[in-house]
């Protein structure tokens, strides 16, 4: 995201930031049924950024910090109906 400007009279800036995600995981088939456990890391380099500006906010409150760095995981199952 690059530097923008949070309100009319430009006097609230926006930093620039690059964020970046990881997300791995396998499927494993048995016949119909399909199970991928996973596991992923959001904000991976913990930048610390804005995930939402208001623009022209009441009282300087333009900015909402983003989330730190953290880990999920989970198990994703499917089953295939078709022939």
């Amino acid at each position: 995201m690059s530097k923008f400007q949070a309100n009319d009279a430009n006097t609230a800036n926006n930093s620039a930031y690059w964020v970046s995600n990881f997300r791995m995981g396998h499927l494993f088939e048995y016949g119909h049924i399909g199970v991928e456990p996973f596991v992923g890391v959001y904000n991976l380099f913990d930048e610390g950024y804005n995930a939402n500006v208001r623009l022209n906010a009441f009282g300087g409150r333009y900015f909402e910090p983003g989330p730190e760095r953290n880990f999920y995981g989970g198990l994703r199952l499917r089953y295939d109906f078709g022939s």
